[in-house]
């Protein structure tokens, strides 16, 4: 996990429901650096010598270009990284005092570099654009904050150098994600970074939001307390959706004029059940390579489940995912007529402007015997690289460890206390909530690999739409395919250090 905090509470029959659900093993609860809030969060030290001084030295980072560097539709991607002036919100001036500060402690000065922008087609323009820049030994950049739906694919080809022998990163410190590192490493091997410097993980994460009118106008339960007593299932949510179900233009038939008690868009919203069912794509062998989880039995149940809830529940609206599909949910959502929403945290961004009174919940766990409720980030935001063609490593690895510890002591706090927990969210219950989806965060290679590995993990959604449910047969014919694609890319990362 990256974030420490305690988890904040409402009311003392929340606060006692939370006390009673399972923590993971190994997880920041167990770790009292890593549990820190509030003062203590921000009193937590680096390790960095304080001789060091780089002569006023420029650090050069590579990044996309952001749409308008606001939160409200999740294009940070340069607002992560440097803005230009304290305005008075207190992100944008948390990441100002975060750049000065590091700037005068180590004598650098941070340069942003913001090329192509952030939608989809331009991430492959970005990477090649990077790595010609690269293959011709040229030294333009220090660290690339990159799309992460893609830089994977751009380290194994020997573009990034490796994170472990970087001086000053200290890996156990709270500030970076350790689930990360080993989900992302081969033979202990890495060469990527996650941690609090990337703004844009939290922003992306996978929730679900509801619609508090839609859910006192059924008398539903409290599902706050339905999350923190662990009865927060898949099934839960099945049987919610198909009671909240109204043919409210009274055609007699289901169709997109009803009210409905969840819309879901049939790709990345599918894609994040991975995580939410504990389901992962790869596993790691006991030497750190990845291999394929092959949970057959499971991945059918998963399917068949799935598939029933979109096509047979009546309550459930599976829509293709787009821009204009995602602005009329938000406003059916805000008149009320859908209960579930599952996206991105930043979509509470496009909410918060409505009138709509509505919570976030954390996707459900496939049953109540899953330990923790888990969840992912919407593969846009940014991972942290660093070009082989770096001249100063020294300088790059201690201000990254500068910027990523003042960012866990500042930056964070200042994101997700203020600006998530009060001013884009609508109620105490939701901020807690918003912690236990914070801690349920996890990565996966198999996730992130599958340029390179073949379409396994898209094989959720793609089933889904064209609305197929024999997971065994499909996996039967490709599995090979998999396989092979998953050696080619360990084989790949081997010769690295060739």
């Amino acid at each position: 996990m990256i974030w420490a905090g305690a988890l904040f509470s409402c009311s003392e029959n929340l606060k006692d429901a939370e006390n009673n659900l399972p923590r993971e093993s190994g997880s920041n609860e167990d770790d009292p650096d890593k549990n820190a809030a509030g003062d203590d969060q921000r009193n937590i030290k680096d390790d960095l010598p304080d001789t060091l001084d780089f002569g006023g030295a420029e650090l050069r980072i590579l990044h996309r270009n952001g749409i308008n560097g606001d939160f409200a539709d999740g294009e940070m991607f340069d607002f992560e990284v440097f803005v230009e002036a304290e305005n008075g919100d207190i992100v944008n001036d948390a990441i100002y005092r975060r750049n000065k500060m590091v700037e005068d402690r180590l004598n650098i000065k941070i340069r942003p570099i913001g090329k192509f922008d952030a939608s989809w087609p331009t991430g492959y323009e970005f990477f090649n654009d990077l790595k010609k820049i690269i293959a011709a030994g040229d030294d333009e950049y220090d660290i690339v904050f990159g799309f992460a739906g893609l830089i994977p694919s751009y380290a194994m080809q020997g573009l990034f150098l490796g994170t472990n022998g970087l001086p000053y990163i200290d890996h156990e410190k709270p500030w970076w994600s350790t689930n990360f590192k080993e989900e992302m490493s081969i033979g202990g091997k890495s060469y990527l970074l996650i941690g609090d410097y990337s703004l844009s993980l939290l922003a992306r994460a996978m929730c679900v939001f509801f619609n508090k009118d839609y859910a006192r106008d059924l008398s539903l339960e409290n599902l706050y307390q339905t999350v923190l007593s662990g009865d927060w299932t898949f099934d839960k949510m099945d049987e919610l959706s198909k009671a909240a179900y109204t043919d409210l233009n009274g055609n007699g038939k289901k169709d997109a004029d009803d009210r409905f008690g969840t819309t879901i868009t049939l790709r990345t919203s599918i894609d994040n059940l991975w995580y939410a069912f504990d389901q992962p794509v790869t596993v790691m062998d006991p030497d750190g390579y990845p291999t394929l989880a092959g949970d057959k039995a499971k991945m059918a149940e998963m399917i068949s489940k799935t598939y029933d809830f979109l096509y047979t529940n009546e309550g459930v609206n599976a829509i293709t995912e787009s821009l204009e599909m995602e602005l009329d949910c938000v406003n059916k959502f805000s008149a009320g007529n859908i209960l579930f929403w599952p996206n991105s945290l930043y979509k509470n961004g496009l909410l918060r402007a409505t009138e709509t009174d509505y919570g976030i919940i954390p996707y459900p766990k496939w049953n109540k015997s899953q330990p923790r409720y888990m969840t992912g980030s919407q593969d846009h935001f940014s991972m942290l690289a660093i070009p082989v063609t770096c001249p100063n490593t020294e300088l790059v690895g201690a201000a990254l460890e500068a910027l990523a510890a003042e960012s866990y002591r500042s930056v964070t706090p200042a994101f997700y206390e203020i600006a998530l927990k009060t001013k884009y969210l609508r109620d105490d219950e939701s901020a807690m909530m918003l912690d236990i989806i914070r801690d349920a965060l996890s990565f996966n290679f198999g996730t992130y690999h599958t340029d390179s590995m073949g379409d396994l993990r898209l094989q959720y959604s793609f089933l889904m739409i064209d609305k197929k449910s024999d997971w065994i047969s499909m996996y039967e014919k490709k599995e090979a395919q998999y396989q092979k694609g998953l050696e080619k890319t360990i084989e790949n990362y081997i010769k690295l250090d060739q």
